[in-house]
């Protein structure tokens, strides 16, 4: 057949059993008789290859049967068709659909008489239901609503919204050497190649209903649940084109609720060419973790700005998210809404909001933000850091332009070009006088029970600065590195003296910090109390505090805190010592003479003399 071009017919299968018979054989009924038939079977686990194999047997076409190995899905099972396409004309179909006899025929003839500027010729289909029974109406009329569908320039009318049949286009095989073949990365890649085709080339319409396309629960497009970054892709290749504002606003949208940040960095890269700050506002509420109800605030501000005469995107593209947020979003919403985001990203621990804070304390310079950008920073916990804020929200109400002294080095802040660096001292002069002496104490505490040392630097400054007796117990207990338990349960000894009427701040100086523990924290202790903080102080091993375990046991003549001394001395370990100290406790609320050695003891001699622990037998 000279005179007759070879068509390189692509269909490939995945799973589609049911169907693929009613496929390859309208391939086989074409009445066009120069056909090449490639198929791709896309790693099917249905009888699929079983089904293809054996019709195959009795098909005297030329044809290529490939059989993947491994599920490639979308472009690519298409692009190794492609590839494997010999024919001066390309056409695919999928095997749950149908082509008519005079498809190849017709198509073949409108191409051939065509000029050089048409790449393809496309037709409408008629639906079929999964029992190949009529649908009513026809694909196109289902997607777009034409008087008669575009013929020849389509490119801006396809941009809209695809409307064009897989089955019923045949394409020039050339356009496919200069324009490369299907998108790999795009969950479906038709909509893709005809963007591509018709930005250079006419696609022209034929009348002749060219063949049957099925609707069925299991297709590719019933169940693609993520369509936003495939579109997203599709339109980022046509940004000097009039892209479909809307449908791109809405594909940001559905992004950003789904936290995708696949489809919203190509959103910002799109925001950035066509200038449009709806779609970069999209773009950083998902970067920066921005909650939808705060989404929608911003979102219908920004809406608003706009519509009131407010300019397009402003940025540089190329510039940092933090600086696009500020630059582009922050001047559309109240100050309330600013705290409120800061907040989110505080309790989220998102860094992203961390550097958008610190850029936000430079530019307010708010007392809000200087603090709350201290507190993360120190690694204060959003639940210590959000009574604080609010506290001092109520303070200084909305007044953004704060009363913060721009002093020399060394004092409030140290200067950088236009930048500062958040120091103590600015938070002891501008920022404690607002807060009560309950936050005070709790920042402290929360600093030395969590041994968080920026912190704690920041809390010997305010121990300075006010003297207080609960702060300086609790740097006290830090420096003398006591377990937290023990910690906890002597500072609420302090604090419980306090309310009782103990000043609350020390006056003398001392010359070590057992003697200020001596002085200071230990008469706060109760009798009844001495047992359980003595036993606490053995568990933890906590030697520092050895001498305050002989005091009680001076004072009280116990055998318990003996042998609490004891114990410690034979380094007899604290699971051991557990049990004879509750049978010690027994015998003195029993007032019992008798000091009897339990069995675990001559395991721990035994143990002694293995490890010639001298210590046990002084």
């Amino acid at each position: 057949m000279p005179d007759l071009p070879l068509v390189s017919v692509v269909s490939c299968s995945y799973n589609n059993s049911k169907y693929i018979l009613d496929t390859l054989n309208s391939i086989k009924a074409q009445t066009y008789p120069n056909i090449e038939l490639v198929i791709v079977d896309d790693c099917s686990t249905d009888n699929s290859v079983t089904i293809i194999k054996k019709w195959l047997k009795s098909y005297t076409g030329i044809y290529k049967f490939i059989q993947l190995k491994k599920n490639m899905a979308g472009g690519v099972s298409y692009n190794i068709g492609l590839q494997n396409a010999t024919g001066k004309y390309y056409t695919a179909v999928d095997t749950d659909d149908v082509i008519l006899p005079e498809k190849i025929a017709i198509q073949v003839k409108i191409l051939e008489e065509s000029d050089d500027d048409v790449a393809a010729v496309y037709s409408d289909a008629y639906l079929i239901d999964v029992k190949g029974l009529n649908v009513k109406g026809q694909f196109i009329q289902r997607h777009r609503k034409f008087t008669k569908p575009p013929s020849g320039d389509i490119y801006h009318e396809l941009l809209k919204g695809n409307y064009i049949p897989v089955l019923s286009l045949l394409i020039k095989r050339k356009v496919f050497d200069e324009l490369g073949g299907y998108d790999g990365d795009l969950v479906y890649g038709d909509y893709d190649m005809w963007l591509r085709i018709a930005a250079k080339y006419k696609i022209l319409f034929s009348d002749y209903v060219s063949g049957k396309y099925r609707i069925r629960p299991g297709s590719l497009t019933n169940t693609i649940k993520n369509w936003e970054y495939s579109n997203a892709r599709i339109f980022s290749k046509h940004i000097d084109a009039p892209l479909p504002i809307r449908w791109l606003y809405d594909i940001a949208w559905k992004a950003y609720l789904n936290k995708d940040l696949k489809t919203l960095s190509v959103i910002r890269e799109i925001a950035a060419r066509i200038n449009d700050r709806i779609l970069m506002a999209n773009y950083l509420l998902g970067k920066f973790d921005i909650s939808r109800d705060n989404g929608e605030l911003i979102i219908t501000r920004i809406h608003k700005y706009i519509a009131n005469g407010l300019s397009p995107l402003i940025v540089n593209g190329d510039d940092s998210d933090v600086n696009v947020f500020l630059n582009e979003i922050i001047h559309s919403i109240s100050y309330e809404l600013q705290q409120k985001i800061i907040c989110d990203g505080y309790l989220a621990d998102n860094e992203n909001v961390k550097l958008l804070l610190d850029e936000l304390a430079i530019k307010t310079e708010s007392p809000y933000f200087i603090t709350a950008s201290m507190l993360w920073k120190m690694g204060i916990p959003y639940t210590f850091g959000e009574p604080l804020l609010k506290v001092l929200s109520e303070k200084i109400g909305e007044k953004i332009n704060s009363s913060i002294r721009k002093v020399e080095t060394g004092h409030s802040y140290t200067t950088i070009g236009n930048r500062f660096e958040l120091g103590s001292d600015l938070f002891i002069d501008e920022i404690m006088p607002y807060l009560n002496d309950e936050l005070l104490l709790s920042f402290a505490y929360n600093a030395y029970a969590n041994d968080n040392k920026k912190a704690i630097g920041l809390a010997r400054n305010i121990v300075k600065k006010n003297n207080d007796r609960m702060l300086q117990t609790s740097g006290l207990l830090w420096e003398m590195n006591l377990p937290s338990a023990i910690k906890k349960e002597l500072l609420e000894k302090v604090r419980a003296a306090i309310k009782n009427g103990l000043s609350p701040v020390i006056t003398k100086n001392y010359s070590s910090n057992m003697q200020m523990f001596m002085k200071e924290v230990f008469p706060l202790i109760s009798e009844k109390d001495y047992q359980k903080i003595a036993t606490e102080i053995y568990y933890s091993n906590a030697k520092i505090l050895a001498p305050v375990v002989k005091k009680m046991e001076r004072i009280t003549g116990s055998r318990y805190f003996k042998a609490v001394l004891r114990l410690w001395r034979f380094k007899i370990n604290a699971f051991t010592g557990a049990i004879i100290l509750d049978r010690i406790d027994d015998y003195c609320k029993r007032k019992l003479n008798n000091f009897y050695i339990d069995l675990c003891i001559y395991k721990d001699i035994g143990g002694a003399i293995k490890t010639r622990n001298s210590d046990l037998f002084r």
